[in-house]
């Protein structure tokens, strides 16, 4: 009986472990089924294909274009099913000069919309895509919900090229033109696509993955002011990191637009290893761009293709497939408690303008400049803007030679904005575009060909762009659309003309479908009739500058008689640098920059070129500038270093600093701060005693490294 027993019971066992072995089967099965994925073209531009995944698999859909002409401006409509599939992130190729990629990491949009909207606009500055390359690459993450085959459609809304590189507008072509594809073109630009292998679900990396050995020089502490101030005889130890740092390292850029108290960045590898454990490394390196945000700088090595930024708590980015070719990123939208990004692309590493004069070239090949009337007794010019379109009333003002500049644009529209293009034309032999910048309300702008000397030249226009794709700007109420800063050459003795030819500028009347309800104000340089009413531009000439690392005397005030006293000068405050060897037999230039707390943005920001000093420290010349006591406390100090292609190259940060507590101090370029050293005697004299203070300046608050 016992014997009976037992064997019911290894029956029964045997039976549930059967049972057990095959619910698992089941759904492991379950788990494992696969459903196939196809991208098609609306318009027959490449041939289907397709890929299978799982439920949470994530995989990239890129898209690869060759071209006859060179690429300016291009929009896409990528359409899915939103509740089966999701579009994380975007990311533009090398070669274009700005891109969007429309509502990414957008579910409400998505859902809205049914698609997402990548576009790119590279105005002045077109991409050779001669040989084959990547133009654009979506993140998709496959939602648990998928139970059949899915299909993503491609339709290309438009995609212009150019003939002439050095004359975009004039020569611009279409191989596609409001979703028609040019027949005239059709043979000269080909595409295809490429669905990438299933990845791992873009999650918070762990912090158990293996620990890698950070090199000291990936991250320099060059902008942190010591805390007391070191003996004269110290030996710098950040300066041979920077002159040996590593070859294969990678720079980028954070915009801390959320206003969070620290900044991380976590960079890893997807083929292993981790720069650093969860959360990452602390950044110190921070400026302050043009809207008064944190702007911070991070190097590290190049083998990390993957990175995140957060606040070092509950606050991060999503998975960001690191791209070498944009400046740096910015917070847009949060979903799912992970902040999506934006990028951009920038020739110009600081938010404030490098104004030093290029070098003046050929006689002008622009045809905007005419003389008009004769110049006044006090050499001043008038500069007169005018549309080409009768957009707005003309607008004179007069400056001088060596004066410095802010033309801005505003606009106001009844409907969102997603599309501009601007032809700014000028004499560039007696006015030279330095720089500019874009809106707030603005998703990307490109600036055009400021500060390019030869294409200035060539071209004798700017055309500054934008194009906001699925994230449509609002100017219901007027605001800045651009500014363009300028400066007045030497030996300009003519009146100037700026004309504004406004090349397109289009909106949309729903936002959550930018593109489906697209109409146009301004359509091929003509204003659409229809839409006349609907908005409206203005622009303004701003104030005079005096030039950079110059004090010019107030306007209207004259030298003292012969034998009066003349009025005191203002009282100066005066900065002294100390180069590195290296950094002075590169033949660099110095600058001195900091921000006017008072002011609004961006002209809040002060420029002044340091001159040569016959003061030596090792053999090396200390630098210096004076500047007026108008204030004191400002929130970002820096002293900036140029190369000879007037470069911005690096710099040494305080914030906030007390600009009293710098005067008369000297700043290395390793960041340590020292007292001025004697002034060298002149032959039969003695050198008066240095009676600056030792100490640190009070008020200064050093940046953690």
């Amino acid at each position: 009986m016992q014997m009976f027993k037992k064997s019911v019971a290894l029956v029964l066992s045997i039976l549930m472990l059967l049972s057990m072995l095959t619910v698992a089967a089941g759904m492991s099965a379950f788990a494992a089924e696969s459903y196939k994925v196809t991208v098609k073209s609306t318009q027959g531009m490449f041939t289907d294909i397709n890929k299978s995944y799982k439920a949470g698999d994530e995989f990239d859909l890129k898209v690869f274009l060759q071209a006859k002409e060179l690429l300016v401006n291009g929009q896409f409509k990528i359409s899915f099913n939103p509740s089966v599939l999701f579009a994380v992130s975007g990311s533009g190729g090398a070669a274009l000069d700005s891109f969007s990629p429309g509502a990414v990491n957008n579910e409400t949009k998505q859902k809205n919309m049914g698609f997402i909207a990548p576009n790119f606009m590279s105005g002045a500055n077109p991409a050779n895509y001669k040989t084959e390359a990547m133009l654009f690459s979506i993140h998709f993450k496959v939602k648990d919900a998928i139970s059949a085959d899915q299909i993503i459609e491609i339709d290309t809304d438009f995609l212009d090229g150019v003939a002439d590189p050095d004359n975009p507008i004039a020569s611009a072509v279409s191989y596609v033109d409001n979703h028609s594809i040019i027949e005239a073109q059709k043979n000269n630009f080909s595409s295809r696509v490429e669905l990438g292998d299933a990845l791992q679900p873009a999650t918070e990396p762990p912090t158990t993955s293996p620990q890698t050995t950070v090199p000291p020089t990936t991250a320099p502490p060059t902008t942190a002011p010591p805390t007391t101030v070191p003996p004269t005889t110290q030996v710098s130890t950040t300066e041979p990191q920077e002159t040996t740092a590593p070859v294969s390292t990678y720079t980028t850029k954070f915009t801390n637009n959320k206003g969070w108290n620290d900044v991380y960045l976590y960079a890893w590898s997807s083929t292993g290893g981790e720069m650093a454990a969860w959360p990452g490394t602390k950044l110190t390196d921070k400026s302050q761009n043009g809207l008064g945000e944190e702007q911070y700088t991070a190097t590290f090595d190049s083998k990390y293709d993957k990175i995140i930024f957060s606040n070092g708590a509950s606050e991060q980015t999503v998975n960001i497939d690191f791209d070498p070719s944009v400046t740096g990123y910015y917070l847009t939208d949060k979903t799912n408690n992970k902040w999506a990004v934006g990028t951009w692309t920038d020739e110009q590493p600081t938010t404030s303008p490098d104004t030093t004069e290029a070098q003046e070239t050929t006689q002008p090949q622009g045809t905007t400049s005419a003389p008009e009337g004769t110049t006044s007794a006090s050499n001043a010019i008038n500069v007169t803007l005018k549309s080409t379109q009768n957009l707005f009333a003309d607008v004179t003002k007069s400056y001088k030679a060596g004066d410095e500049f802010d033309l801005t644009v505003y606009a106001q529209a009844e409907e969102l904005l997603v599309n501009g293009q601007f032809k700014v034309n000028f004499d560039p032999t007696a006015l030279f575009a330095v720089s500019g910048s874009g809106g707030a309300a603005l998703d990307s702008f490109s600036p055009g060909a400021v500060n390019n000397e030869t294409k200035q030249n060539k071209m004798g226009f700017i055309a500054p762009n934008f194009m906001s794709g699925a994230n449509p700007a609002d100017y219901k109420t007027e605001a800045v659309l651009y500014t363009i800063h300028f400066k007045v050459k030497d030996g300009v003795s003519a009146d100037q003309i700026i004309e504004i030819d406004t090349d397109f500028l289009d909106a949309v009347k729903d936002p959550s479908h930018p593109i489906a309800s697209a109409l146009s104000y301004v359509d091929n340089h003509s204003v659409v009739a229809a839409e006349k009413d609907n908005f409206s531009i203005r622009v303004e000439l701003g104030d005079s500058t005096t030039p950079e690392g110059t004090t010019a005397a107030p306007e209207g005030t004259t030298a003292a008689p012969e034998g009066t006293t003349a009025t005191p000068e203002p009282e100066m405050y005066t900065f002294y640098y100390l180069p590195s060897a290296d950094q002075e037999n590169a033949g660099n230039k110095y600058k001195l920059n900091f921000n006017d707390p008072n002011g609004v943005a961006p002209e809040n920001w002060h420029q002044y070129d340091f001159v040569k000093t016959p003061i030596t420290v090792d053999g090396v010349n200390i630098y210096s500038v004076s500047v007026p006591k108008d204030f004191d406390d400002v929130t970002t100090l820096q002293y900036q270093v140029y190369n000879t292609a007037n470069e911005w190259v690096s710099q040494n940060e305080f914030a906030p600093a007390k600009l009293s507590n710098f005067d008369n101090q000297v700043v290395k370029a390793d960041g340590t701060i020292d007292v001025k050293p004697t002034e060298p005697a002149t032959e039969g004299t003695t050198a008066a005693p240095t009676v600056e203070p030792t100490t640190t300046p009070e008020g200064t608050t050093a940046v953690p490294t």
